[in-house]
């Protein structure tokens, strides 16, 4: 007779196989939707089969491993039941899973790498993100939309830095073949690293290496051939790989939607958020300048005004470039913590980086033959825009994003100028919103013709 323990257990993988089922029976237009489910069936069949299989002596090792499973397996549920939400804008999935899946096969150099399925949920962040794989679930790639902008196609140029972590965690981390060109990228990183701290040593050491005993400054080679300084010196460079992979996908935003993520970066983020330690994201400052920099370096006509406007305190100035020198180093004593100065010291590497960063986000996309803007093109498309009617014809993703953004750079000026003051205020907002909703349909209903025009050729 099983115990009530089993039975308990049982009982809890039931209830989300119900829920799995109900989801099933809803229409979804994401393939990667299933393909999600499939991934949690097997799951609890491997559950119930442990179960099933536990002697009394292992019943309780057992069922608290299946328990602690399902604590991890319940939030992917989760994200199959929002992916069918039907506020989301589903004409936004075809691009976005083309996207990242040419980008991996284009780039893949080896021919058993998977091109995943991709799914896209309605979460309650403010802003776009990537769900970080586990080794089980490279076979998916797992996107969120904010809930309160998951129809909004001129939020769809922000998708492009998530994109840049599937590219960066499937091609950049995943490739270790040397000679590679994006396996390389994690070598420059490392030894920018220990060449930075080589440089500065009377400044690192005694903040990150004090526990060392070393008296004399060590070489970067030096460096790489002690395993005690390599360990030592690995919180520092998990925070530098951090810094290095949020300027990878901006870079990648950038080059995929060249002005419409500036534009879209502006309105949902600008002025920033208050300036602290992040071991994740460089300084904002840093941040801008760098988008400024690779803008210039992949020669775009312009950056918006609006960019620069708002983000100009923070350093946002349209002529700036990459350099090969670094940021000046500043002391420990300048920071109120261990962590800031890591921060700190990881940007002055990353600065080093930033030009290498963005050629990988422009060899990326040219080995998955995403074109440069064409100015003729969006023009052409605005003008259909313009006129409510979805654009056709568009050479790439980032020339229809681009000719939307213009028209909506348009509206927001228009709102900014109403006089709050006015009589008629409430009616010219009011027609002004009208315009914007008008244009948001008609972007999500462009990229569906875009999708068709490719299954034509």
């Amino acid at each position: 007779m099983p115990s009530t323990l089993a039975v308990a257990t049982d009982i809890r993988i039931g209830a989300i196989e119900a829920q799995v089922r109900r989801i099933r029976l809803g229409a979804s237009p994401q393939r990667g939707t299933k393909a999600l489910l499939d991934f949690i069936d097997r799951r609890l069949v491997l559950c119930k089969s442990q179960l099933a299989g536990s002697t009394d002596g292992q019943l309780q090792v057992n069922c608290r491993a299946i328990l602690l499973y399902l604590f991890r397996l319940v939030p992917l549920v989760g994200i199959a039941q929002r992916s069918s939400n039907i506020r989301i804008g589903f004409e936004m999935y075809e691009p976005l899973r083309e996207l990242c899946c040419t980008l991996i096969s284009s780039n893949a150099r080896l021919k058993t790498d998977i091109t995943p399925s991709v799914v896209i949920s309605s979460e309650w962040d403010y802003s776009p993100l990537y769900f970080q794989p586990t080794q089980s679930l490279l076979e998916l790639v797992i996107l969120g939309i904010p809930a309160c902008e998951s129809d909004n196609a001129l939020l769809f140029p922000l998708m492009g830095h998530e994109v840049g972590h599937v590219f960066w965690q499937r091609i950049i981390l995943y490739e270790s073949l040397d000679g590679l060109p994006f396996a390389e990228i994690k070598m420059h990183i490392t030894a920018a690293l220990y060449s930075i701290v080589s440089k500065n040593w009377n400044s690192v050491a005694p903040a990150i290496l004090a526990d060392q005993d070393i008296s004399v400054p060590l070489t970067s080679d030096e460096i790489a051939e002690s395993k005690t300084l390599r360990k030592a010196l690995s919180p520092l460079e998990a925070i530098v790989q951090a810094q290095a992979e949020e300027t990878f996908c901006d870079f990648l935003g950038i080059r995929l939607f060249p002005s419409s993520y500036l534009e879209a970066f502006t309105q949902y983020l600008a002025p920033g958020t208050e300036p602290e330690a992040n071991q994740l994201y460089p300084s904002w400052s840093l941040r801008i300048q760098n988008m400024v920099c690779a803008a210039n370096h992949y020669d775009f006509s312009s950056i918006p005004r609006t960019f620069l406007d708002h983000f100009g305190p923070l350093g946002a100035t349209s002529d700036l470039r990459f350099t090969k020198e670094p940021f000046p180093l500043r002391q420990r004593s300048d920071f109120s913590s261990d962590l800031q100065y890591m921060c700190h010291v990881a940007e002055v590497v990353v600065s080093t980086l930033s030009e290498t960063l963005a050629q990988a986000a422009n060899l990326a996309s040219e080995n998955a033959k995403i074109p440069m803007p064409d100015q003729e093109n969006i023009t052409t498309i605005e003008r259909m825009l313009r006129a409510d009617v979805p654009g056709c014809g568009s050479l790439s993703l980032g020339n229809l994003l681009d000719a939307a953004w213009r028209i909506h750079s348009d509206l927001l000026a228009d709102l900014a100028a109403i006089n709050p003051n006015a009589e008629d205020a409430p009616h010219q907002r009011s027609v002004v919103e009208s315009k914007a909703a008008v244009l948001r349909e008609a972007v999500l209903k462009s990229l569906e013709v875009l999708s068709l025009e490719k299954l034509a050729v």
